[in-house]
């Protein structure tokens, strides 16, 4: 009997106390979390993200409604049939509004975002958006894509 209330207090500790760490790293990033709506049609405006390692950049809202986060957004084509959206802050020179670069490092093969102003270095091609190069220390801002149809829905 002993052994099981001892179990139980051991999952319980672990589970509460994973969760406040989770929060604490949610806490530390310098962005919050803004509200966002992008909608991108693959069949119009979006037809280049199609090709895999692709990317495009949001920085002026398409349509009614649309909310672009801090400085736009770049949406990227990864692997398969991965796609990923970042905020264009630069998470370390926040608030100064520096935003990040993306390009295609043709010698990788790989997107990458580089920030004007601190130089730091985004691969933006895993899904992860974390600083390869740089003072940086934290990924970049990173918002849930959906593909429905030919639609990717980004919040």
């Amino acid at each position: 009997m002993l052994r099981r209330w001892g179990s139980l207090f051991l999952l319980l500790f672990a589970l509460f106390s994973c969760g406040e760490q989770g929060v604490e790293l949610e806490a530390e990033h310098p962005l919050r979390r803004l509200p966002i709506a992008l909608r991108v049609s693959l069949d119009h405006e979006g037809r280049a993200l199609l090709e895999p390692y692709s990317y495009m950049l949001y920085e002026q809202p398409l349509y009614h409604g649309e909310r672009l986060g801090y400085m736009g957004v770049v949406v990227v084509h990864g692997v398969g049939e991965q796609y990923a959206a970042y905020d264009l802050a630069c998470p370390y020179c926040w608030p100064t509004e520096a935003a990040v670069v993306p390009s295609l490092n043709s010698a990788k093969g790989v997107v990458i975002a580089e920030c004007a102003e601190c130089h730091t270095v985004y691969d933006l091609a895993l899904g992860l958006a974390y600083p390869v190069a740089g003072p940086g220390k934290y990924p970049l801002l990173e918002y849930r894509v959906y593909r429905r149809g030919s639609q990717l829905w980004i919040e």
